[in-house]
């Protein structure tokens, strides 16, 4: 067996130790040395499947560490590293005589294995020391980022499964914030970011409305405040052609410095939601609620409130915004809001029937036949429903000519529910648009689909498990059904449609065809450029707001109607 101490004191001894090559023959007889065709190691194709063997090459001894260390976690053996600088490193295993060599090459700046050793006789350990979260988040990130709702428990499952080695809990949720890190960018480096954003959207889209504030600390460094932007053809769409109906809300942020989103939705004639603007902000009050109105006024231009009607839920500090930004405009509470306050002292079927009846009735007469009713089951009742100004939640005292009799806030409470997932991504990933490209996933799950064409445009799809579908390229028909619900190829579909060297994107249903889309909606938002490409702004860079650590245990979610 080659000692590989003998190796290590030839290689301090004159300053490198290289592969020797066989001398070799041309036609002319002359011999020259010619160097030895090594392999080289691909970091984006190898790292999980390494086989260390003579003369491997590799870009730099930090990739060299690296696959060393992942193949050790995917085989389960216990690696250190006796031997470990930048020009030399010298592997071992801690229960067996198994050992790995490699140095930097004399004349070129490329890492090489010279020596692995014979076949570990070592038992396969579970608390191996180099699972560490670092090295967990870079075998997972391509798994969570195919699965963004991924939670610790479902990764501590996946880790179990495929690398079956020990892994806390608290390793978990390091881990999984890294991997986050990574797909989305750290949340202190995005606020950093905040600017050069806000810069580039009034850059690619003009009148797009966008407005940041920051607090000077006692230190001298800029932080976060409040933020607004109105999506300008949004913002045109709205005035051409909706109704002059606004829903505002606000909802948590989930992120570590917290604070509040607030928004306003429209409602268009279809009577469906249209979001109009938003803004961030640290907390739900009068002073956030009213530079954010004033914004929106300015905004829409709206000079003559009378004709305009406002939705809220009468949140902290928003009544008296209202009052101030928009006095003429009629001021409703959302009814279910309402009654989620009644049943608190009210309870009982009868009293929700009575109290919804007196809300929807469309006239003054019924209205107070409605409240008689209501007095004669439940004198407390019909007391504490008295006091409220019947302007703001009764149908018989809205106004008329505004075209809009709905007495629940769903469009906000649609919208936070739209965007929950959202509410806990950073700053920036927070504001841009959505847009899930339902082709490119289906093409990436076609990829373990296995297709048999069977005849006149039909196609057998089997899964490596068992599973097998019909799909049918002429009548676009899948037996799974997932292509005739929503008009575009699922992968098995996809998986066919590669086999017929065609492109999926022409076989969705015209519904999803651009014409279509555009004329749905117009104008378009034009899409920015790629964060490296951002006009750097020149200002000191931005910090997060300082993080408020309420006390108590962190609740999962707010309880309606305590406001």
């Amino acid at each position: 067996m080659i000692n590989i101490d003998d190796i290590e004191s030839k290689y301090d001894s004159d300053g490198s130790f290289e592969l020797k090559s066989q001398s070799q023959s041309n036609e002319d007889g002359n011999n020259k040395t010619r160097r030895p065709r090594f392999s080289v190691f691909n970091e984006q194709t190898d790292m999980k499947k390494s086989k260390f063997e003579i003369g491997l090459k590799f870009t730099s001894v930090i990739i060299f560490r690296l696959a060393v260390r992942i193949q050790a976690i995917m085989d389960g053996r216990d690696v250190y590293f006796k031997k470990n600088d930048t020009r030399r490193v010298k592997v071992k295993y801690r229960s067996c005589d198994w050992q790995l060599f490699g140095s930097k090459m004399q004349d070129e700046n490329t890492f090489q294995i010279k020596i692995v050793s014979d076949e570990h006789t070592c038992e396969r350990v579970f608390h191996n020391k180099n699972m560490i979260s670092r090295l967990a988040s870079k075998l997972f990130v391509d798994k969570v980022r195919k699965t963004p709702s991924m939670t610790v428990h479902e990764l501590m499952t996946k880790v179990n499964e495929e690398l079956n080695v020990d892994f806390s809990l608290k390793q978990e949720y390091r881990t999984l914030r890294k991997v986050r890190d990574t797909i989305q960018g750290s949340y202190d480096k995005q606020y950093t970011m905040l600017e050069s954003f806000c810069g580039e959207l009034r850059r690619a889209n003009p009148g797009f409305t966008v407005f940041i504030e920051i607090d000077i600390d006692e230190d001298g460094v800029s932080r976060f405040r409040k933020l607004y932007m109105c999506l300008e053809p949004i913002k045109r769409d709205f005035l051409a052609g909706c109704r002059k109906w606004i829903g505002l809300d606000g909802c948590f942020l989930k992120g570590p410095y917290g604070g509040q989103l607030l928004s306003a939705v429209g409602m268009d004639d279809d009577n469906k939601m249209f979001p109009l603007a938003m803004s961030v902000v640290g907390a739900e009050n009068y002073d956030n609620w009213n530079w954010f109105l004033g914004l929106l006024v300015q905004d829409l231009k709206i000079e003559d409130s009378s004709c305009w009607c406002i939705m809220t839920d009468k949140q902290k500090g928003l009544l008296q915004a209202v009052r101030d930004k928009l006095p003429q405009a009629e001021h409703r509470y959302c009814v279910q809001h309402l009654y989620t306050n009644f049943k608190q002292m009210h309870r009982g079927l009868a009293l929700k029937d009575r109290l919804w009846r007196c809300a929807r009735v469309s006239y003054m007469t019924q209205f107070k036949a409605k409240m008689e009713i209501m007095n004669q089951e439940s004198k407390d009742a019909y007391a504490w429903l008295d006091e409220k100004d019947p302007n703001t939640w009764s149908m018989a005292h809205f106004k008329i000519g505004l075209d809009c009799n709905i007495l629940v806030n769903n469009m906000c409470e649609s919208f936070n529910s739209v965007i929950l997932k959202a509410r806990s991504l950073p700053i920036i990933g927070l504001l841009c648009p959505a847009i899930f490209d339902i082709l490119e996933k289906a093409k990436k799950e076609q990829c373990i689909c296995i297709c048999y064409y069977a005849g006149t445009m039909k196609y057998q799809i089997c899964y490596p498990f068992g599973d097998q579908f019909v799909v049918d390229l002429g009548s676009k028909t899948c037996t799974c059904r997932k292509w005739q619900l929503r008009g575009t190829p699922y992968g098995h579909a996809v998986a066919a449609i590669y086999k017929r060297r065609d492109k999926p994107e022409k076989n969705v249903a015209p519904i999803y065809w651009k014409s279509t889309y555009m004329k749905s909606y117009e104008p378009m938002l034009n899409p920015i450029y790629r964060p490296n490409l951002w006009v750097p702004v020149d200002l000191p860079p931005m910090k997060p707001p300082k993080y408020r650590k309420t006390p108590g245990r962190p609740t999962k979610g707010e309880e309606k109607g305590t406001r």
